[in-house]
């Protein structure tokens, strides 16, 4: 049996291995030169904050808190103030208790300490991130990132780098820098993890469609289908692009694949709509749209196109009661705009005849575009 003594001292050997088995071999405290650092947790300087380390592992959270304000309150104050490891976990411990404003100071210590360590960098990044600084974000996620590479003995570094640039792309493209953000991805998709991330390439290939480029629109949605063979999203992506071209039959078959993979999509189904009734295959491009009107049986969009194919098919009493349920939805969903819708209603009701109504329709349809908002009070008459 151990002496109560040595068992301390072993679970005092065991916390520091913890803490530093995936960590770089750095120089101790003796030899750390004055003031910054390339890294922050030194193995000896963490040797010397097993005490509070062992409060942290226990869930003592308030006592783990109390210990490192008194190891190491600023740069000035404590045992330990010099240490960039203990403001580390500092931080840790005093954002474990809601101590905010402590927390936010200990970070800002051990950054100031160590200002080339990528984790601290890293971190950095997402507390700016989640404070919607998204500018200043990218700009340490590519430090990040960048400090990463030139590390050598760095546990998981691949995964770090890929993740670093990829936060920095997200960053961009939130406040709409599309370049930088494309850029960003590329070294995601070099990395050797990154690579095989087909979410990384439809990214890319939504933001290349953005900026008119669609050729390498088409390919980066092809590359993320590589990966991910038929995926429901990067197939109405990539037919997207295509109808754009006004390549219609193109885009009819992706949209069908994507249906019948996610049978589920209301957009599979309203864009395979689009994409029929462009070819003229009104039968095709109505199924379509009354399954995207179950899907979803509020959408006005569904329902008036759902009418305009039906009308092509001559099927003009399910046609124009599509269409009625578009102008009911829109006149519920907002104070302007559908007057186009009721006017289509109009123009139908005319061309079958229905004078009285249509002319009512289209009276209302007059005044409501002068006021942009469509008021219809009474719908005509059921066929």
């Amino acid at each position: 049996m151990r002496s109560k003594r040595s068992m301390t001292k072993f679970i005092s050997f065991l916390l520091v291995a913890a803490l530093t088995s995936s960590l770089p071999r750095a120089r101790g405290m003796a030899d750390k030169p004055e003031g910054s650092s390339d890294e922050c947790l030194i193995p000896a300087e963490i040797e010397m904050l097993v005490e509070g380390m062992k409060l942290v592992y226990a869930n003592e959270g308030q006592k783990a808190s109390d210990w490192f304000m008194e190891g190491c309150k600023n740069l000035e104050e404590g045992k330990f103030a010099r240490s960039c490891a203990c403001h580390y976990w500092a931080f840790r411990s005093h954002a474990d208790v809601n101590r905010t404003e402590d927390a936010d100071r200990s970070f800002l210590c051990s950054l100031s300490l160590a200002p080339k360590d990528p984790m601290l960098r890293s971190i950095h990044a997402e507390r700016l991130a989640q404070s919607e600084n998204f500018t200043a974000a990218a700009t340490e996620f590519l430090l990040a990132a960048e400090l990463y590479e030139r590390r050598h003995d760095a546990q998981d570094k691949d995964e770090h780098i890929m993740r670093n640039y990829y936060n920095a792309a997200t960053s961009f493209v939130q406040v709409g820098n599309a370049e930088d953000a494309l850029e960003a991805y590329k070294k995601v998709v070099g990395t050797r993890k990154g690579k095989s991330k087909w979410a990384v390439y439809n990214s890319m290939g939504l933001l290349l469609y953005d900026m008119m480029r669609d050729e390498e629109a088409i390919r980066n949605f092809k590359l993320a289908l590589s990966i991910h063979r038929n995926h429901p999203a990067v197939l109405r992506n990539l037919a997207g692009v295509y109808l754009r071209a006004d390549n219609a039959s193109e885009a009819v078959q992706l949209l069908q694949l994507s249906a019948e993979m996610e049978p589920t999509s209301f957009e599979s189904w309203f864009y395979l709509g689009g994409a029929h009734a462009r070819l003229q295959q009104h039968r095709a491009a109505a199924q379509s749209f009354a399954n995207a009107t179950l899907l979803h049986p509020n959408n006005s969009d569904a329902h008036r196109f759902l009418g305009e194919e039906r009308f092509e098919l001559e099927d003009y009493k399910r046609a124009i009661n599509a269409m009625r349920t578009a102008t009911r939805l829109i006149s519920q969903q907002s104070l302007h705009g559908g007057c186009d819708v009721f006017s289509s209603l109009g123009r139908m009701l005319l061309e079958v005849r229905k004078l009285l109504p249509a002319l009512t329709l289209t009276s209302c349809t007059a005044r409501e575009v002068r006021r942009r908002a469509c008021c219809l009070q009474e719908g005509p008459p059921s066929l």
